[in-house]
């Protein structure tokens, strides 16, 4: 394109100073033979005599003009055969220039022209120069727009959808960018579709059990030793909605910007026995021991809030696929610039080929056995946007069997949203 530019504007100078050269020519040619001939009329021609007597003047009567032997261009003609001189005459009543010359038999031949003429001649040709300017200008407009037009085309052209940089290599990054951008709004798209899929199906689910079990209860069909099962079915098939519309709910916030921003200095010892606190019940029903490893000395800024939503649903999950007699353990150490929430459990572990996507929403390891402890496969999603939402990030160690871990990594500064 640079090329192209340059030829084009090479091309332009070029146009602009042939018309103007070709205008103006055309335009002096015909004012220079008018000027000329008014020139030779205004031209005053006097013959001197080796004394300075005036012999003959084509405008003044010689007889009545006085010896011009004192003129400095008949002095300077008398002495070298020629001279000139610029000066006010008193005979024309006006500023002259004169030029003088010898001639063979001694006398003088001098010729002058008043300098108001010279002036007129000048003016004269102003208007020759507008005019020719103002064509000059048109012609270059006329040209740059239609050059410009040339040169934006492959830019008004430009497939938006299958973007070709052609033989413009400045192009290259603009499409390579709009390339990237159509393969990222392509992408969220199917997110999107995938996204709305899932809600549709894990909404469907808990919905068509309660109103399954409701109905049954309605018409009276339900024996008198099944009504308490079925109520308790419809009521934790209920807490299971609650639940995915509330998880929803949170990643769509963080989706859209909305979670609040406002940090406070937070101690992680106590989140961790809010969430001890409400999750302990469930960890004697499942046989599972929770224990808290202390910590180093740490008050940290951070949304108390969301950062306790983060611990308890690790904790939760370390709770739900564990095994009878295992235990949670979680801890709190600061390592560089971050603070390190370590949640740690004894259950079943995560499969190798599941660990990369657990983090993705809706995703189940073992959808058996998420169903049954309400799982919803947004917890580790809501997990990741706490920690990135802090400045941080998740990791994950897990084997088979053994148990997981997650350390949630929080960066450690005054204000979690400036860059580092």
């Amino acid at each position: 394109m640079k090329k192209k530019i340059f030829a084009a504007l090479i091309t332009l100078l070029i146009t602009v100073l042939t018309v103007f050269t070709l205008l103006w020519g055309m335009i002096m040619s015909e004012e220079l033979k008018n000027q000329a001939s008014d020139a030779l009329k205004s031209i005053r021609v006097t013959i001197l005599t080796g004394e300075g007597e005036v012999a003959f003047d084509n405008m003044y009567d010689e007889k009545t003009l006085a010896n011009h032997m004192d003129r400095e261009e008949v002095i300077e003609a008398s002495r070298a055969g020629h001279g000139q001189s610029q000066r006010f005459s008193d005979t024309t009543g006006a500023t002259t220039y004169n030029y003088a010359v010898k001639l063979k038999d001694d006398r003088i031949l001098r010729m002058s022209l008043k300098a108001d003429r010279l002036s007129d001649v000048i003016y004269k040709f102003l208007p020759a120069i507008g005019v020719s300017f103002i064509m000059t200008f048109v012609v270059a407009f006329v040209l740059s727009s239609y050059l410009t037009e040339r040169l934006i085309r492959p830019i008004n052209n430009l497939n938006l959808d299958y973007p070709d940089a052609g033989d413009y290599e400045e192009l290259l990054p603009l499409v390579e960018r709009i390339r990237h951008q159509n393969e990222e709004i392509a992408a969220a798209e199917l997110h999107r579709k995938e996204f709305s899929a899932n809600v549709s199906h894990e909404l469907k689910t808990p919905l068509t059990t309660i109103i399954g079990y409701s109905e049954l209860l309605a018409k009276d069909s339900v024996k008198e030793g099944d009504i308490i099962p079925f109520s308790e079915k419809i009521n934790s098939q209920a807490k299971r909605l609650l639940n995915i519309i509330n998880d929803i709910i949170s990643l769509s916030e963080f989706d859209e910007g909305k979670k609040p921003k406002e940090f406070e200095k937070t101690n992680p010892h106590i989140l961790v026995e809010n969430v001890f606190d409400q999750l302990r019940d469930r960890a004697l029903e499942k046989g599972v021991k929770l224990n808290f490893l202390g910590m180093d000395n740490i008050n940290i800024m951070a949304n108390p809030s969301l950062l306790e939503s983060m611990i308890f649903n690790l904790v939760d999950n370390g709770i739900k696929y564990n095994k009878r007699g295992g235990q949670v353990d979680v801890s709190v150490a600061s390592e560089g610039e971050y603070v390190k929430v370590i949640v740690s459990d004894t259950g079943i572990g995560i499969p190798q080929d599941h660990r990369s996507h657990i983090f993705e929403r809706f995703y189940l390891v073992d959808k058996s056995r998420s169903k049954k402890t309400g799982g919803t496969g947004l917890g580790l999603s809501i997990v990741k946007h706490i920690a990135e939402h802090h400045g941080g990030y998740v990791k994950v160690q897990s084997r088979e069997n053994e148990g997981t871990t997650f350390i949630c990594y929080i960066k450690r500064r005054e204000n979690p949203w400036e860059r580092g």
